[in-house]
C-alpha cells in the first residue's frame, strides 16, 4: 500500500463554505444586535474565564475554563470507553 505524501489542497467549495459559515454567524449577529434590543454588558465575562493569583502572581484558571476543560476531559474518556 503507498502512502499519498500530498497535502490537502484549498479548493473553491472550501472557500464557498468557509464564506457561508462567516456569513451566518454576521447574519446571527446582525440579528441579535437590531432585534434583541438590550445592551450587552460582557465586562464580567473574563473574571469568569480567568483569575489573578496573588501568591504566585500568574493567571490561573477560573469557573468557566475549568468546566469546560472537565467537558472535554469527560467526552474524550467516554469515547475512549464507549
Amino acid at each position: 500500500m503507498s502512502r499519498s505524501t500530498s497535502r490537502y489542497r484549498w479548493s473553491w467549495v472550501d472557500s464557498v463554505v468557509l464564506l457561508g459559515i462567516i456569513g451566518f454567524f454576521g447574519f446571527i449577529g446582525y440579528r441579535v444586535n437590531t432585534v434583541l434590543v438590550y445592551q450587552w454588558d460582557w465586562g464580567f465575562l473574563p473574571g469568569y474565564l480567568f483569575r489573578w493569583d496573588e501568591e504566585t502572581q500568574s493567571l490561573l484558571p477560573n469557573l468557566l475554563v475549568k468546566g469546560l476543560l472537565t467537558t472535554l476531559r469527560l467526552a474524550f474518556w467516554s469515547i475512549i470507553l464507549a
